[in-house]
C-alpha cells in the first residue's frame, strides 16, 4: 500500500516523468535520498512504470472504438488472450453487466475499425455478440490515475515549497 508521500511522488511523475529527483525533493520538501529510495521502491514493486505514452491521434490513430462483447463464459479467457494480442487494442477488461468483455481500440480510420470487427473480432471463437461505440469527439484524455484530491492536505502540494524542519526531515527520511 502506498502512503501520502508516495502519492505526491506519483503525481509529480505524472506531471513530468522526466523530473529529476532533486526537483521532486525540492517541491515536496524531502531529501533527494528519500525521493530516490521511494521512487525506486515504487518501480521495483511494480506500482509505477515510467514510459513514453503517445497521443494516438498525433500518430495517426484518430479513430477510437469502444466495444462491448458478449462471450461464451466457458471461453472468456481464450477470447481475452486473443484480444490482447492486437497492438491497436489498448484495454481489455472482463466485467459484470450487459457485456462480459470491454475493449478500447485506437485505429487509423473507421474503415480499419470496420475491417477489424468483420475480419478479426467476429472470427474469434467464443464471441457471441459485439456492440461497438464509435467515439466522435474526445473531451478528456488522461494518462495518470491519481489526482490532487486523492492526496492528504498534510503533505505539501507541488505548488508550494515549504521547508520542513530538520526534525520533520529526519522523520520523513526514516532516521528519526
Amino acid at each position: 500500500m502506498i502512503d501520502e508521500i508516495d502519492k505526491r511522488l506519483i503525481l509529480e511523475l505524472q506531471r513530468n516523468g522526466r523530473s529529476s529527483y532533486s526537483d521532486m525533493a525540492l517541491k515536496l520538501g524531502l531529501s533527494v535520498t528519500t525521493v530516490y529510495r521511494r521512487v525506486q521502491g515504487l518501480l521495483n514493486d511494480d506500482v509505477i512504470r515510467i514510459t513514453a505514452v503517445p497521443n494516438p491521434s498525433k500518430i495517426g490513430d484518430e479513430t477510437i472504438g469502444l466495444m462491448g462483447i458478449s462471450v461464451d463464459l466457458a471461453k472468456i479467457d481464450e477470447v481475452c488472450a486473443k484480444l490482447v494480442t492486437y497492438d491497436y487494442v489498448h484495454f481489455v477488461g472482463v466485467c459484470f453487466g450487459r457485456f462480459d468483455v470491454v475493449i478500447l481500440v485506437h485505429v487509423a480510420s473507421t474503415e480499419f475499425l470496420s475491417e477489424f470487427i468483420k475480419n478479426e473480432v467476429s472470427c474469434i471463437n467464443g464471441i457471441q455478440k459485439v456492440e461497438t461505440l464509435y467515439v466522435t469527439e474526445l473531451k478528456k484524455r488522461t494518462y495518470g490515475w491519481l489526482s490532487e484530491s486523492e492526496t492528504s492536505p498534510d503533505v505539501p502540494s507541488s505548488d508550494s515549497n515549504p521547508k520542513p524542519s530538520r526534525k520533520m526531515r529526519r522523520i520523513l527520511d526514516g532516521s528519526k
